[in-house]
């Protein structure tokens, strides 16, 4: 949630739990200026602010349980595989969110993974583990 104000555009958490998926929207509803759940359309016509996802919208790399983070930014344009303004480049400009998050944390508590996407939209992108510092 501490980057909805990055990502005003929203913030989508698709997780699964014994193989079953659900997903929700954070965003900043731009009509009322505040943040929330969007509410989400249904396939039976009416709408929720969360929504089951189909076994085929799950990726490979996520197990019988997870949770997969997208974040869309300011607008549809944004392109949040760059870092944003002011982040540190030093010739390692594509994995500024590895880097960031294993400054961000120090360990992770046992059975808790957390990995990123690297180089996104090039022959070269991987899924890459975070371990935090003290590794």
């Amino acid at each position: 949630i501490a980057a909805a104000t990055r990502n005003p555009a929203g913030l989508v958490y698709r997780s699964w739990k014994d193989g079953r998926g659900a997903m929700i929207w954070f965003w900043k509803n731009p009509d009322t200026g505040r943040y929330g759940l969007k509410e989400l359309p249904l396939d039976d016509g009416t709408s929720a602010y969360w929504a089951p996802l189909d076994e085929a919208e799950r990726p490979a790399h996520i197990g019988e349980r997870g949770t997969v983070v997208v974040l869309l930014g300011r607008d549809p344009s944004d392109d949040t595989t760059l870092p944003p303004d002011g982040a540190r480049d030093d010739g390692a400009h594509a994995l500024w969110l590895t880097r960031y998050l294993n400054t961000r944390f120090f360990e992770f508590p046992e059975g808790v993974e957390v990995r990123a996407r690297e180089r996104w939209g090039t022959p070269a992108s991987r899924v890459r583990p975070v371990r935090g510092m003290s590794h």
